[in-house]
């Protein structure tokens, strides 16, 4: 008999149930009797502040109800438990802790709880309403969608990862257990339920009472109070093979059936059912599904990032069972064996001793490079030895057999450190490259040795005196050895691009490393860059293709540059290198158009200067194989997918880059940005420590873990954060953190008199930030009160705008900024206007990050004159919207912000901006 068609009876009416209903009652008793329980009133169809609607699930333990909230006004779903389960106190106690700790859960991807309340004895809560149903009813919708389906799964083990981060199981995932909003959003829900009434039953109960078999990881249903977090990845993956296959990994006519099969019986691999599965996403599957805990998956979160790593098209973690591991379950199954397999197992290993010392087990190949020591006489020289790590690195990096740390996870290190374990264990490596140079004239001496780092043992030394134009071979010839030493294989085209020589010049290749130390101190493209460090190594790059106008890899670097800073800039100086970053880029290419280098001066080109995201992710698809071991592929994979609102991608790619590249501070805080645009706040605040444990106490990292508590609206942690930042702190965006902070405080005297001394003050990078900095002061004149005072600085800093009327550099941001003056001068029609023309300017169609930040702004300036509903529409999508906020820099807006910020105080009042903040 199928288990789906079993069936049982009311105990009430007599009606027949299906196997899973609660026990004992139909669904129309159940509603019956909770409309007729004293806690009902009068009218027989409200509970409290609830008007019952309709049933729209019931389980083992409650029934969930559709109703209409009268304060505030909106439809909400509202769970009670069985009137079976009123007559044990016990039931009844857990039924409440357990909806206060699912209510604990604040995650993205986990059903909001409203409300935990009590009605007579009768203990119920509230939660969003999902109306889009639950997984169960599309289910089949998936089997053709691998990608779709990966990415649903990862999202839902990240959310079950916070969950047990904070020590609570759910026990009891299932497809009817993930529902949908509206906008197709999922949610995890029930969290918790399942846990107490398992320790209340065993396996002869029902299965609504048990937790569905189908799903159940096998230590579960043999004990249920002893499992851990792999039940709840079984889980996922029972549900991941069911959207690939069309039904669940093991079935059986009874519940026991099903167990007993899930316990004994290896799942069929689901590409001999739907031939669409790719291999990895079946692999990563069958981890889930493992018999052992052990050999599944460690944690919800390590199979979510195998999920990611699949969807980005990255090598996962996972690896299916080779013939070893199945022939040892095999036996495990059949113990009888297990006495002969260990007699013939000894006797290989007694024939064996000579073969087995000839074949040593290959030692891990991933290796970091070091800062290497300055031992030349002039201290300016240290120019050359940071140019020569860096070029040995690059080399490195398109071996593909090699991981390869970056030299911005390695910098913080002294060239010669005595923890060499310590630093190893931190960047995820066995092997530490140290080295030192020496330079005098034209002459060079290298000193380079490879380290075991764990016993430092040497496994190769060498020592190189070479001319300044033959150093190339020495790069080229450490990288092999590097690879040799570590028995990496170098196929031939790897080999032959590690010998490259780019020029023949010696003063030419001088500029060039000199040009190079600059720019990889400048952290170019991160958080952190410093425009002064570039503008000195385009200088050198420059002088490189001067003396050797066919130095192609002088070109490609120096068209990078270019092109970065003609990105997103409002100075003039800056907008100017778009026609330089061209040429240079032309000539890369003419001379070496298929090297690594030319094709990332053509991705950054596509990305930065003709904001050609497609073309610009292509580019840089094609050199993830050929420099698979640069973190600067994968960042760059992340920063584009971003702009192109691919946040789930993004955040895959730059994942990928940290496994690369540890303990890159700036790539760390690109990451915890990006999951804080994402509204993925608890990640961001974990990426924020990571990099204040590498930079203790660094006030601009402080201040992007402020931003974060901030929009959770956690003012008091975020003062402790920014207590430190003053009118003469450096980075603009930490002091702008800093003024939002005081206005989310409504302190705008202090808000107010550290804007005037920054503006009289501080010495800005260029005229035109000086130029847009008082847009900050007027509008906390704004919301002050001084009316006056703000019209009387918007009219100033239109006047210092007007050179830039005529021919903006950026007609983005221009536009935005006069649409923010003529808002605080109180002139609407102009204001709105601009807003408008700012959205209308962006030079892509879709701008994940950008677009809607040019929304809010226009929502802002409606706000200002009036306009309410117009607003408030805009706000109601920017909040279930991932992007990056100008004016909460970096995050979006959240109700806490919409609560907290004066700036919306205009809307307060509206019962529609009520209801927004509600969550209806």
């Amino acid at each position: 008999m199928d288990l789906l068609a079993r069936k049982t009876f009311c105990e009430s009416c007599g009606s027949s149930l299906e196997v899973d209903m609660p026990s004992g009652f139909c669904p129309a008793c159940l509603l019956t009797t909770a409309l007729d329980s004293p806690d009902v009133s009068s009218s027989g169809s409200r509970i409290e502040d609830y008007e019952l609607l309709d049933e729209i699930a019931r389980g083992g333990m409650g029934i969930v109800y559709r109703v209409r909230q009268r304060t505030p006004s909106r439809i909400v779903a509202l769970k009670m438990i069985l009137p079976v389960h009123l007559r044990s106190s016990g039931a009844v106690n857990r039924f409440r802790t357990e909806a206060e700790a699912a209510a604990s859960l604040d995650h993205e991807c986990i059903l909001p709880i409203y409300a935990v309340g009590e009605t007579d004895g009768a203990p119920f809560y509230s939660m969003k309403f999902a109306e889009g149903g639950p997984l169960s009813a599309g289910i089949e919708n998936y089997r053709t969608k691998p990608h779709e389906t990966a990415a649903l799964i990862a999202k839902l083990a990240r959310a079950i990862a916070y969950a047990h981060e904070r020590g609570i199981l759910h026990r009891d995932l299932k497809p009817g257990n993930i529902l949908f909003d509206g906008a197709g959003k999922p949610y995890v829900t029930d969290f918790g339920l399942a846990k107490w009434l398992q320790r209340e039953c065993d396996l002869t109960q029902t299965l609504a009472i048990l937790g569905t078999p189908f799903y159940m990881a096998p230590e579960q249903a043999a004990d249920s109070r002893a499992v851990g977090a792999g039940a709840d990845v079984y889980s996922l993956g029972a549900i991941l093979y069911q959207m690939l296959t069309g039904h669940p990994p093991v079935s059986g006519e009874t519940p026991m059936e099903v167990l007993r099969r899930a316990a004994e019986q290896a799942p069929r691999r689901p590409s001999l059912t739907n031939h669409h599965v790719p291999r990895d996403l079946e692999t990563i599957c069958l981890k889930c599904l493992e018999k052992e805990p052990a050999s599944r998956y460690s944690s919800a979160l390590a199979l979510a990032e195998d999920l990611e790593r699949f969807c980005a098209g990255r090598t996962i973690q996972a690896r299916p069972a080779g013939l070893t591991t199945q022939t040892w379950r095999r036996i495990r199954r059949n113990p009888a064996i297990v006495g002969l397999i260990a007699a013939l197992l000894a006797l290989a290993v007694s024939l064996s001793g000579i073969v087995w010392r000839d074949h040593i087990p290959r030692q891990s190949n991933g290796v970091a490079v070091l800062p290497f020591e300055n031992l030349g006489a002039d201290p300016e020289n240290a120019y050359f030895a940071d140019g020569i790590q860096q070029e040995i690195l690059n080399r490195l990096s398109k071996i593909a057999d090699l991981k390869v740390i970056s030299r911005a996870s390695t910098q913080r290190y002294q060239s010669k450190p005595r923890n060499l374990a310590d630093i190893a264990k931190e960047l995820g490596v066995e092997n530490v490259l140290e080295g030192s140079v020496q330079k005098s004239g034209d002459q060079v001496r290298v000193n380079v040795q490879l380290i075991k780092a764990r016993t430092r043992f040497q496994l190769w030394a060498e020592t190189y005196d070479r001319s300044l134009t033959d150093v190339f071979a020495v790069e080229g010839e450490i990288a092999k050895r590097i690879a040799e030493s570590l028995q990496g294989k170098i196929s031939g085209h790897e080999e032959q691009s590690l010998v490259v020589k780019p020029t023949s010049n010696s003063e030419a290749y001088d500029a060039y490393l000199r040009g190079l130390a600059f720019e990889v101190r400048s952290h170019v493209p991160s958080w952190s860059c410093s425009a002064d460090l570039v503008w000195k190594a385009i200088g050198f790059y420059e002088r490189a293709v001067q003396l050797d106008p066919k130095f192609a890899v002088a070109w490609a670097r120096l068209s990078r540059l270019d092109s970065f800073l003609s990105f997103n800039s409002f100075d003039p100086v800056n907008a100017a290198r778009r026609e330089p970053a061209k040429r240079a880029l032309e000539n890369a290419q003419g001379i070496e158009r298929n090297s690594a280098e030319a094709t990332l001066a053509l991705g950054y080109y596509q990305y930065w200067v003709l904001r050609d995201y497609g073309r610009a992710k292509t580019t840089f698809g094609r050199l993830s194989k050929s420099l698979p071991g640069s973190s600067e592929v994968p960042t760059a994979l992340g920063l584009i997918s971003r702009r192109e609102g691919n946040w789930d991608q993004s955040i895959a790619w730059f994942e990928q880059a940290l496994a690369l590249d540890p303990r890159n501070v700036e790539l760390i805080i690109t990451a915890a940005e990006t999951y804080g645009m994402h509204r993925r706040f608890e990640t961001a605040l974990r990426l924020y420590d990571r990099a204040l444990d590498i930079i203790p106490n660094d006030p601009d990292v402080m201040a992007g873990k402020a931003s974060i508590y901030q929009a959770q609206g956690n003012l008091p942690e975020a003062a402790s954060l920014l207590s430190e930042v003053s009118a003469e702190t450096p980075a603009e965006e930490t002091f702008h953190i800093k003024i939002t902070q005081l206005r989310l405080e409504r302190n705008y005297a202090q808000a107010i008199r550290l804007l005037q001394a920054r503006r009289a003050q501080f010495h800005f990078k260029s005229q035109s930030e000086k130029a847009l900095f008082p847009i900050w002061l007027a509008f906390m004149q704004r919301v002050a009160g001084d009316l006056a005072g703000a019209k009387a600085t918007a009219e100033e800093m239109l006047e210092n705008l007007d050179a830039l009327s005529s021919h903006p550099p950026d007609k983005v941001v221009f536009a935005a900024a006069l649409s923010q003056l003529y808002a605080a001068k109180g002139e609407k029609n102009p204001a709105l206007n601009a807003a408008e023309q700012a959205i209308a300017a962006l030079p892509n169609a879709k701008e994940g990050v950008t677009e809607p930040s040019l929304e809010q702004n226009l929502a802002l300036i409606q706000t200002i004159f009036g306009e309410n509903s117009r607003a408030i529409s805009i706000l109601t999508h920017l909040l279930q919207t991932s992007y990056g906020s100008w004016l909460y820099d970096p995050v979006p807006i959240t109700p806490s912000l919409l609560k907290l910020d004066p700036l919306w105080d205009p809307l307060r009042n509206d019962p529609h901006f009520q209801r927004m903040l509600a969550g209806d």
